[in-house]
């Protein structure tokens, strides 16, 4: 540990007085063992460095096509492709067990070749020390024995600082990687306001919004609209119009670099982020679960308790109810990774009953039953109806249901808002929204 290691290094000074006190000259001689034991570990802690990062490197690479196979095992059985995920999966895996094997080699060969070299420093001291008495008649045996019990212990004391130093290089690869997630540099931070955000009262109001991807691609350009409040607001445009950046800087994922968003008249970054996403839920297209009981997934993120009765009424309000009396252990059920063990519908009842229970002003939907079938997509939807009476709602629509529900509508194409207004203006406008509808392209 640090501590030993810096307890080792105290000792070795006062060893090294003691050495220096007792002689002088035979001092000298020992002191020429550190440069060189320092050289030889030295450039074994480079290997060992290295090694450390090959296995950072392919631990990652493991790790990332382990989930990917898992993920989508059905593709795999599919294409008849499980011989070769194996055969790749396995050279990974032999990869990782030569590289630990170098590293075992290497590391292990540490106390070796320091226990060799101060043993052939001590046998040389040997034979000086009985040079020395014959030369000198003077001389004390006593002292240079001394000497050498001290000696002997500094060796040991030098052996825990080595084995702080392999440890270090161990561990360098992982905690390169660690620390990278950490730099700050590259990186974009969302500024954080202190007026705490309570509810909307008249409007949401982007003007001149502007964002751009990194690498330069533009996701919107001087996008101006409003977003009225106890009103659904449907944004239609083709995939990669720029319809998730507008949702994902509403909801403060993203900070635009050019244009604002203002919330009743105060630019949204003078509110707290925290206080402003307490107020706000999202259902998206791939229901956002985790590997967890059906209770925690439901009430995930919650800032207040919830007693079991409201649970209850929630989970009937949500059509979960049947669900729930299905698993073996109820809400106690563990529903797998992403909710692996659920339909489609079924997850996304799981997203409607987790925005009801936080009781949310303003809902983001974004593309939430366009994965569904028919059938399955006029059950959730009457969820969502009931969900979203009163509320500020912002939904991402490709189905004719959603937009023909919706208050106000907006049309994106590349980046640019280019038209925006109710469904009867749009259709007698018989603009870029009329040949959507036309030919029922959303």
């Amino acid at each position: 540990s640090f501590q030993h290691t810096l307890y080792a290094l105290m000792m070795l000074a006062v060893y090294l007085g003691i050495l220096i006190y007792l002689s002088w000259k035979l001092s000298l001689i020992v002191l020429t063992i550190f440069p060189l034991l320092h050289l030889l570990f030295t450039r074994l802690m480079k290997q060992i460095h290295s090694v450390s990062h090959l296995q950072t490197r392919e631990f990652t690479i493991a790790s990332g096509k382990l989930t990917n196979a898992l993920t989508i095992i059905p593709l795999i059985k599919a294409y008849n492709n499980e011989k070769r995920e194996l055969e790749h999966l396995s050279h990974i895996s032999d990869q990782i067990e030569s590289l630990e094997f170098s590293m075992d080699k290497k590391t292990n060969s540490v106390y070796p070749i320091q226990e060799l070299v101060s043993l052939c420093y001590l046998l040389l001291l040997v034979i000086l020390i009985g040079v020395f008495i014959k030369i000198d008649n003077n001389a004390h045996i006593a002292n240079y024995s001394v000497f050498l019990f001290v000696l002997m212990r500094t060796s040991r004391l030098f052996g825990v600082f080595n084995s702080f130093r392999t440890t270090i290089a161990e561990c360098s690869g992982p905690l390169q990687e660690l620390s990278s997630l950490f730099d700050d540099r590259d990186k974009f931070f969302i500024a954080d306001g202190s007026i705490e955000f309570t509810r909307l009262k008249d409007t949401v109001r982007c003007e001149n919004l502007s964002y751009t991807f990194p690498g330069g691609v533009s996701a919107l350009s001087d996008c101006t609209c409003s977003f009225l409040s106890g009103k659904t607001t449907a944004l239609v445009g083709e995939s990669g119009a720029g319809k998730s950046t507008i949702l994902n800087l509403l909801m403060r994922f993203y900070e635009p670099p050019r244009g604002q968003i203002f919330i009743d008249d105060i630019d949204i970054n003078d509110f707290s982020i925290a206080s402003w996403r307490d107020r706000i839920a999202l259902i998206s297209q791939d229901a956002l679960l985790f590997h967890d009981t059906l209770r925690e997934n439901l009430l995930y993120g919650l800032s207040r308790d919830v007693s079991e009765q409201e649970l209850q009424q929630i989970l009937s309000e949500s059509k979960l109810r049947s669900l729930v009396d299905s698993l073996p252990d109820g809400l106690e059920t563990l529903i797998g990774d992403r909710g692996v063990k659920l339909s489609g519908g079924e997850k996304q009842r799981i997203s409607i009953a987790r925005a009801l229970l936080k009781q949310a002003d303003i809902l983001f939907l974004d593309e939430a039953t366009s994965s569904l079938d028919s059938k399955t997509e006029r059950e959730i939807q009457a969820s969502l109806d009931s969900l979203i009476q009163g509320k500020t709602t912002i939904v991402i629509a490709h189905r004719l249901s959603t937009i023909r529900n919706a208050d106000h509508i907006i049309v994106i194409e590349s980046g640019h808002i280019v038209e925006q207004g109710t469904l009867d203006d749009l259709l007698d406008k018989k603009g870029r929204f009329f040949e959507y509808w036309e030919e029922q392209r959303f």
